[in-house]
């Protein structure tokens, strides 16, 4: 049975869908690509991208004609539906992007550290399987009222590069720049690490 986070990303899906969107959508892929580098066809992470992608137009970018998100845009356009039950995006438009790691995982309760603020967030819902203690990974969470939910974009970090991604942290706090830019760079890292001969991985990391 589909949550009412998967419903409620699931109608800002569709909402981008929409033939008024195309051309945005492509100037904004291209954007996010030229950022963070393509995948490689066939790869891997060809489709985490794509959800990464996905997310951060739909959380991040401001459409060209309004100014807002998506998000925000369909919160905007749906006020007055009776239809359109906006209970279902309770901290949506608060989500939090971040590099956690995994500091507990049993039982089916998880505890995530942002690396960046060193918070920890709580019985977190939605982290996929394959994201065991003491793994790291980009995340997108949706705090409301009924818990603290993992979104459907994710990268992976090799735990090596630990050190490395909260020395840049820091870096960026002290000079004073946003988190999303420093997370940008993980991200491009991250395709780096991907192409690399593994002989030459751990250079992908290499700020």
């Amino acid at each position: 049975m589909e949550s009412r986070v998967e419903t409620a990303l699931r109608m800002l899906h569709d909402f981008i869908s929409d033939k008024k969107f195309a051309e945005e959508l492509g100037r904004a892929k291209k954007q996010f690509f030229d950022t963070v580098g393509a995948p490689l066809p066939g790869e891997p992470i060809e489709e985490l991208r794509l959800a990464s992608f996905v997310e951060w137009f739909i959380f991040d970018r401001t459409l060209d004609r309004t100014g807002r998100t998506p998000v925000e845009e369909f919160l905007r356009l749906n006020s007055n539906d009776e239809d359109v039950d906006l209970s279902l995006f309770d901290g949506f438009t608060g989500a939090v992007r971040g590099v956690f790691m995994v500091t507990r995982r049993k039982n089916g309760d998880v505890v995530l550290k942002d690396l960046s603020t060193g918070i920890k967030y709580k019985s977190v819902r939605r982290v996929p399987q394959s994201f065991g203690k003491g793994d790291i990974a980009e995340l997108r969470l949706v705090l409301n009222r009924e818990g603290t939910f993992a979104t459907d974009a994710l990268c992976y970090h090799p735990y090596w590069a630990k050190k490395n991604i909260r020395k840049m942290m820091k870096k960026a706090k002290k000079e004073g720049r946003p988190v999303d830019e420093v997370l940008d760079t993980l991200m491009a890292m991250n395709t780096r690490f991907e192409h690399y001969p593994k002989t030459a991985k751990k250079r992908a990391y290499e700020s």
